[in-house]
């Protein structure tokens, strides 16, 4: 941070009320803090709140702007408020990082995304940003354009997100000339306070991403790992939501072309003359929602099953849906166990969430939890 960044935050942030006041010289506890004069690092996590208050915000900031930092996680746990974060965590944390390549953030509240989006002009490397799913207690993101200078941020490939998140980036004043990658994560556990999920919202924003793409003159891959609480077995035979069918809105999937789809599949507690008849709910339940998603090449069907689904039977089903789509470049299904508990999550949706594994800390006892077989969505 320069001095003159140094000399305005001690202006803003004295004064009672603000936890960014000045800390005295003299404070023991800062005394302790040890100099960072150079550093190699290239990769660092921010995983927790303590880094980025004082006094210790000082030493992490000091730290960012002498080491070469290409690849930076930060997480927002609560102790920081959306006004401290705006007046000065994220500015000071972006001014440090002129070279940034990959930002993956996360949060409680989407409202600190307009921050970041704020602030990606002191990034002009930028070539990746993940954004962690928050839960929702029925805010939404500003559907209006941002304010903000235009920027054009050249070698930005690879937006991952909420569906509602891309749509606000795409929205705000940016160009985006070599954009190959839109990933969409819609998760219900996450996103919605009724675990449901509003298709019909989904598919205005998958339309706002269309038209901003269309402007940009830009054809990106758009990928959606679709993971809802539907439930199918013991004669329930979900379908498609009414809603969507025939909307208006519908066509906006069209846009999707590699797809992500779990279902939660219940077998009979024997094998019986019914099984098959299970399996081929499990099948039209899959067809009816690729008939949404017409222009599918890619399919990964994630089944979490109370039984294990042996090989010929995994065949049967993906031959059914490669016969009924011959256009499928590719089509896979993965098999989610109860016993053993195996989980599909990305970053984005599973960062902080025990329940579901801890992210790729193999000392965890959680580690092993999360299902590592290949998915088309495996590099959001």
């Amino acid at each position: 941070m320069n001095k003159h960044f140094d000399a305005k935050m001690e202006t803003n942030f004295s004064g009672k009320g603000w936890k960014y006041q000045n800390i005295p010289s003299f404070s023991p506890i800062q005394r302790a803090l040890p100099r960072v004069l150079q550093s190699n690092l290239t990769h660092i996590d921010l995983n927790s709140d303590f880094l980025l208050v004082p006094p210790t915000s000082a030493w992490t900031f000091e730290m960012l702007r002498s080491s070469p930092i290409v690849t930076l996680t930060v997480s927002i746990r609560g102790r920081i408020q959306k006004e401290e974060f705006t007046s000065y965590v994220f500015p000071a944390i972006a001014a440090s990082v002129p070279g940034l390549q990959s930002l993956r953030i996360t949060f409680l509240d989407d409202d600190f995304l307009t921050v970041v989006v704020d602030n990606l002009y002191r990034l002009p490397l930028l070539r990746k940003m993940v954004v962690g799913l928050s839960f929702s207690r029925g805010y939404a993101l500003s559907t209006s354009i941002p304010t903000i200078k235009r920027i054009k941020l050249d070698h930005f490939t690879t937006f991952t997100g909420s569906s509602e998140q891309a749509a606000y980036f795409v929205q705000i004043p940016i160009m985006l000339p070599n954009l190959q990658f839109i990933n969409v994560i819609n998760d219900s556990y996450f996103q919605s306070y009724t675990f449901e999920t509003d298709y019909m919202a989904i598919a205005a924003h998958f339309g706002i991403i269309n038209r901003r793409m269309l402007e940009m003159n830009i054809h990106p891959s758009i990928s959606l790992c679709l993971a809802n609480q539907n439930n199918i077995g013991d004669s329930i035979a979900s379908t498609v939501p009414a809603d969507i069918i025939g909307s208006d809105c519908s066509q906006h999937f069209t846009i999707i072309s590699c797809l992500t789809l779990k279902v939660v599949y219940h077998l009979p507690p024997a094998e019986t003359a019914e099984t098959h008849l299970t399996y081929d709910l499990l099948v039209d339940y899959t067809l009816s929602w690729l008939n949404l998603f017409q222009d599918l090449r890619y399919l990964t069907l994630l089944v979490k099953c109370n039984r294990p689904i042996d090989d010929s039977v995994q065949s049967y089903i993906v031959s059914l849906i490669k016969a009924r789509f011959p256009k499928m470049v590719s089509v896979n299904l993965v098999n989610l166990t109860v016993e053993p508990d195996k989980q599909h999550y990305h970053w984005s949706n599973a960062h902080s969430d025990w329940g579901r594994g801890t992210y790729d800390i193999p000392t965890t006892l959680e580690y092993e939890r999360k299902s590592r077989e290949l998915c088309v969505c495996s590099h959001f």
